[in-house]
This record gives structure tokens, sequence and C-alpha cells, in this order.
């Protein structure tokens, strides 16, 4: 069974919704045809921002902010990372 016959009786649904409009970057997943295909049966949008500006994309600032402070601790284990990560990113 494909996505396409998952998603057929959804369409109609969507399709009474306001077109729902998504931003994304250029990581090559979000060309993929597949998404792109979804995205028409679940009456999304996707506009792609410009290459190379991470200006654009809030994400990025996250991750600028989050390397800044993390990048002045000793990471001791995995576990040791994602609390910090949380930590920080709660702050934010």
């Amino acid at each position: 069974m494909t996505y396409k016959v998952l998603l057929k009786p959804l369409e109609i649904l969507f399709k009474q919704e306001i077109e729902t409009v998504v931003v994304l970057d250029n990581y090559p997943v979000h060309h993929a045809i597949t998404l792109k295909e979804a995205c028409k049966y679940l009456n999304m949008a996707l506009i792609h921002l410009f290459k190379y500006s991470p200006k654009l994309n809030p994400i990025e600032q996250v991750w600028r902010t989050m390397k800044k402070e993390l990048s002045t601790e000793f990471i001791v284990n995995e576990e040791f990372l994602i609390e910090n990560f949380e930590d920080y990113f709660t702050k934010m």
C-alpha cells in the first residue's frame, strides 16, 4: 500500500481547510518528490528559503546560541549533552 492510498481519504478533508504554508530550508530531503506530492494531498504549500540564508531561518539562530553556550562545557556523555541542551533551550 502506498502513501497515496493512505492520504486519499484525507484529501477531501484537507481541501476544505485553509491552505497551510510551510517554510523550509534547502535541506535535500525538503525537495523530495514524495514530500511535494504528499503536500498536494494535504493542502500545503511549500516555500523554500534562499540558499545560504541562515538569517532568514530562525532555527539557525537557535543552533548558533546553543553552540555558543555548550561549546564552553566539557561534554562527558550523551546524557550530559541532552540535559544541558534542554536547560539552555528552555532558558532561551
